[in-house]
């Protein structure tokens, strides 16, 4: 480490410090060129290779050293004199030569490298590679947290640690407390058993990703009321890695915007994130944001000069709470469904006793759960990683129901299975497995085993039915100050819906579904949409003209809902027993 700041460093031979002055010795002898001023420490950043200086001076005044913090990019001939406005005893006259002596100088302070990144060290051939026996990463350095990273070995005279910008991963208080906490008020209980193995699985998933490119990410929503513990939960899933409740911890809340959030996961490749309290994200495009989240890069971005910024990169666990489901909040896409995982209706904790004994347990003691985790997967083979995964992916499929993403999902579950298999091996936690499996499947949010067109079907016919005064009846001029949407009329078993194109579109739109094409897709092959066999639309008379629109059969059951047309149905089956007046209800 360097050394304190105080103490004078080495300066180069050409220089001298006598007397609170630099002199610059020459051949006619010395010449004073600033009073006492030296970089005392040289941080790097270790992804960007930017350069920070801890500039050291004399200030007269307080007859005192001073410090302050400056930015390599001061250290120009245009940009030197800014240090004047700090207090650094500078002037035009001087500039020149003080700032050939702090470049100078400043190569003889060892470099302190910093680490913005957490998680497994990633380089430009992505997550460092197992070593020729195969083992996932033989060397301690390779998962970047609180711990000091030593020198690269092709430089001796640099060392380098976290900065801890991001997040605070120092262990705090004592390992034992931690495991006790989980002995008593954890283990065996499922729910909450589920929490701990979901903040442990950061840790696998970008290892994981080589043999599932579908894995990324893992983004595990948790809705509940606020009674149910779903904070405690989440506090406690992140607390196996750092701290689980300060500003500075792993406990972030959804008040922050799209970019900000990006920034602060970036270089994270396998520590677990929470989110906290989804009702704060006001202001977000929810539907893009999950897309980018999951697949864990931001978006393209240009520099001024018109190119292509390094785009922010990152592999983990991310959990996020709220009352209300993330969900029902997005486009009803079925990718955007499978790439979520969202725990419904859960209650994690059984008292408010119960959550309280655990929030005090781990705001004092956290962080160290995930690098026992970690230094075990370091021991473990890449196939010993990829049979265990392979044979969980099987196991939980068979649990889950039959669906054409039921292989994709099962995958991204797998996980779980296999993060707990290897949490019994090293850190003997005694999950029951099968329990877990049977958890995540019966709580999880199904609607991604229900096709698209269907869920569409549900959601148009029960807006179709809140608006139906929109709709002219067939045989019955069309009366009501709304703006008509189409027309409905009964036929057989079926009620025959016909909406306006545009109307149609805008429905859809406004109930979330993007992917209308797959939509009328699947409503034509199943019999709902009925078209021409190239086209899913028709033209009709509609209140005298001819219009583009969609037509629909709904099945009769949905009748009742339907009050006018109920009410000319019963007319005319009252007529046809003879039992009823005149009808002008034309089919």
């Amino acid at each position: 480490m360097c050394q304190d700041q105080n103490v004078m460093p080495l300066i180069p031979r050409e220089y001298s410090n006598k007397n609170g002055y630099i002199y610059k010795i020459t051949k006619k002898g010395e010449k004073p060129i600033c009073q006492t001023m030296y970089v005392s420490k040289r941080i790097r950043d270790e992804k960007t290779h930017d350069e920070k200086y801890l500039l050291t001076y004399a200030d007269r005044q307080s007859n005192d050293m001073q410090s302050i913090v400056m930015p390599g990019t001061l250290l120009t001939q245009a940009t030197i004199e800014r240090l004047a406005g700090k207090g650094v005893p500078l002037h035009s006259v001087n500039k020149t030569e003080v700032l050939d002596y702090l470049i100078e100088q400043k190569e003889y302070v060892p470099v302190e490298l910093r680490y913005s990144d957490v998680g497994w060290h990633v380089n430009q051939n992505g997550l460092m590679s197992p070593t020729a026996n195969g083992v996932v990463a033989p060397n301690q350095t390779d998962f970047l947290a609180a711990e000091l990273i030593p020198a690269p070995s092709h430089s001796q005279n640099v060392t380098g640690k976290n900065d801890g910008m991001k997040y605070n991963l120092v262990p705090s208080g004592s390992y034992q407390v931690w495991t006790e906490m989980y002995m008593q008020f954890i283990r065996g209980r499922t729910p909450l058993e589920f929490a701990v193995v979901l903040g442990l699985t950061a840790a696998l998933i970008p290892i994981l990703n080589a043999f599932n490119p579908d894995l990324k990410n893992l983004l595990c929503h948790i809705s509940g009321q606020s009674t149910s513990g779903k904070t405690t939960m989440a506090q406690l899933a992140v607390s196996v890695a750092g701290d689980p409740v300060t500003s500075r911890g792993l406990m972030k809340t959804w008040s922050t915007t799209q970019n900000a959030m990006t920034i602060g996961l970036d270089g994270n490749n396998g520590i677990p994130v929470v989110y906290d309290e989804l009702s704060m994200a006001k202001q977000m495009t929810l539907t893009s944001l999950v897309y980018q989240l999951v697949d864990g890069t931001e978006k393209s971005r240009a520099t001024q000069n018109a190119t292509l910024k390094s785009p922010k990169n990152w592999s983990t666990t991310l959990i996020s709470t709220g009352e209300m489901k993330l969900s029902d909040q997005l486009a009803g896409n079925d990718g955007l469904l499978v790439r979520l995982l969202e725990i419904n209706d859960v209650q994690f904790t059984e008292s408010a006793a119960h959550s309280e004994a655990i929030k005090q347990s781990i705001s004092q003691n956290y962080g160290w759960l995930l690098p026992e985790f970690v230094r075990y997967l370091q021991t473990q083979s890449m196939e010993s990683l990829r049979n265990v995964y392979t044979r969980a992916s099987t196991k939980i499929k068979e649990k889950l129901p039959t669906s054409k993403f039921q292989t994709r999902l099962a995958s991204k579950l797998a996980v779980f299975p296999t993060t707990a298999h290897f949490m019994n091996q090293s850190l003997n936690m005694q999950i029951d497995i099968d329990k877990l499996c049977e958890f995540i499947v019966e709580n999880m949010n199904s609607d991604w085993a229900i096709p698209v067109g269907q869920r569409a079907l549900e959601e148009v016919i029960e807006y179709v039915i809140s608006v139906q005064t929109s709709f002219r009846l067939a045989g019955l001029p069309y009366v009501t100050t709304r703006k008509l949407l189409g027309s409905i009329r009964l036929e057989d078993n079926f009620i025959v819906v016909n909406i306006i194109r545009g109307q149609m579109l805008a429905i859809l739109a406004d109930l979330g579904y993007q992917d209308t094409s797959t939509i009328f897709k699947d409503w034509k092959s199943e019999g709902v949409l009925i078209a021409d066999c190239d086209r899913k639309t028709h033209r009709v008379n509609l209140s005298g003209e001819r219009t583009t629109v969609y037509t629909l059969h709904i099945s009769r059951e949905y009748l009742e809902d339907f009050v006018q047309l109920k009410a000319m149905d019963d007319e005319e089956q009252a007529l046809n027993t003879g039992t009823g007046g005149n009808s002008n209800y034309e089919k």
